[in-house]
């Protein structure tokens, strides 16, 4: 039996356990320790919500995942579909840069420099006069050979006079010996001073030639003293300055005073392996790239290939081919620029045509049994084949192929390749060790993926931060 202070103290009990024995400030306190109590298990589910999510999106979850499932990792590789075009063979050819028509200005008599009317780079025509020498000295060796025809002149007539006197004494001594005033001696005397008097005449006359010709070349020389351009053209080097002088013979050409080049028709001069030289013809096109402009390629054509061998310095042997220049617009060119030339030796039609480094040479030993046998792409009398893998379900399949020609990137492929088919071109360390029905990915898928699980990483990230926000204003 219960008495009133049992009574009383189970009361009181009963009251502390419902609340009703606290003041409404402690109820307000004790509900607010649980909002945040909830808020803070609501921000730690989130957070390991986030980490278990980013944790199963992982490279390391993905290839933690595949060794628990003994599931191989495919290999990312870069694939093309294979298409069809045009594919030009061509031959690559180091050169130069020159002029067609240059000419070196010289000097064919010793004199002095009086006169230069054109400096380096200016432009002239057929005709002008380019250079004008001292001609005082060769005047006056002209004057002199003038005055040495007269003298010969008047030796001619002295000479002629002695014949007539030798001639008339002939006469004279055949009188007299046929009186016999004199003898037959005298007679002969006579007689050879007059053929010597003819003889006289013939070399006094020949004497009157000389002298014209050496009137003529003194002329000449003189005529030397000015000296007009050949060409038109840009004058490209001056070698000499006014006041100096020059060296020239009338048979050996002296110094090169200037360089005149028409710079507006110009050539490369390509130096053509003697490997590839009989795949060279005229008319055939050529693209040319000049060192100096890096920017721009240039159009040309095939003029001719000589037929003799030369050795460049380097000690390579060639045949030179020169290539005339479409020249654009006012383009200059400098002379002697270096330059490598494409020749375009032919050109196949809506051909197969992948990259040359998809085509790969591996033994026919290592070659699947059921791909090797009777494939008409697999010269069984050979070591190797060539092959190309291509991309079928996810997987490389090695594929021989006839391949045709080539040019620097692509490779024709005759027969092997259907234009649905997509081939594995890359990387190139990767198509060493690639190995048949080995798992591949494509290197533009993974790409996205990883674009995507990193926009989805982002978006997390976002949504958290959103999340704690709240529990930080509370």
């Amino acid at each position: 039996m219960i008495n009133g202070i049992g009574v009383r103290k189970i009361a009181a009990y009963d009251r502390l356990r419902n609340g009703r024995g606290k003041g409404r400030g402690e109820r307000a306190e004790e509900c607010l320790v649980w909002k945040r109590l909830a808020v803070i298990f609501i921000v730690i589910v989130v957070l390991l919500g986030s980490g278990v999510f980013a944790l199963v999106k992982s490279p390391q979850f993905d290839q933690f995942r595949a060794k628990l499932e003994n599931k191989p990792k495919a290999k990312v590789v870069r694939l093309e579909a294979v298409s069809r075009g045009d594919l030009t063979r061509t031959v690559n050819a180091p050169g130069s840069i020159e002029p067609r028509n240059m000419v070196n200005i010289s000097s064919r008599v010793s004199a002095m420099i009086t006169a230069m009317p054109f400096k380096e780079g200016d432009h002239v025509k057929e005709g002008d006069v380019l250079v004008r020498l001292d001609s005082k000295d060769l005047v006056a060796s002209l004057e002199s050979t003038q005055a040495q025809l007269k003298s010969e002149e008047a030796r001619v007539e002295s000479a002629k006079a002695s014949l007539v006197e030798a001639d008339l004494a002939v006469v004279r001594a055949r009188e007299l010996l046929t009186t016999n005033d004199i003898s037959k001696a005298e007679l002969d005397a006579a007689e050879a001073r007059f053929r010597q008097a003819q003889a006289g005449v013939k070399m006094a006359e020949q004497s009157i030639e000389i002298a014209r010709s050496s009137i003529t070349r003194a002329k000449k020389n003189v005529d030397y003293t000015v000296i007009t351009s050949p060409i038109d053209g840009t004058i490209t080097r001056l070698n000499n300055k006014i006041g100096e002088n020059v060296l020239g013979t009338f048979n050996n050409i002296g110094s090169t005073i200037m360089t005149i080049a028409d710079m507006s028709d110009m050539l490369m001069r390509a130096r053509v392996d003697e490997s590839n030289v009989a795949l060279i013809e005229s008319d055939q096109d050529a693209t040319i790239y000049i060192n100096a402009f890096p920017d721009e390629t240039f159009q040309g054509t095939v003029d001719r290939v000589k037929l003799h061998r030369e050795v460049w310095r380097d000690g390579t042997a060639y045949i030179e081919a020169e290539i005339s220049i479409n020249m654009p617009g006012d383009r200059l060119l400098w002379l002697g620029g270096n330059a490598n030339t494409d020749i375009q030796i032919k050109t196949t039609r809506d051909v197969i045509k992948i990259p040359s480094q998809a085509v790969m040479d591996l033994a026919i030993d290592d070659l699947p049994s059921d791909i090797r046998k009777e494939n008409p792409n697999v010269d069984q009398k050979k070591t190797h084949a060539r092959v190309v893998y291509r991309f079928v379900d996810g997987k490389a399949v090695v594929t021989p192929v006839s391949v045709g020609t080539s040019d620097l990137t692509h490779t024709v492929v005759l027969s092997g390749l259907s234009d649905d088919d997509r081939i594995i071109v890359g990387p190139y360390k990767e198509l060493l060790k690639i190995k048949h029905d080995e798992l591949v990915r494509d290197e533009e898928d993974v790409k996205k993926e990883n674009e995507q699980e990193k926009a989805a990483e982002e978006s997390a990230s976002e949504e958290e931060t959103d999340t704690q926000a709240p529990g930080e204003k509370g």
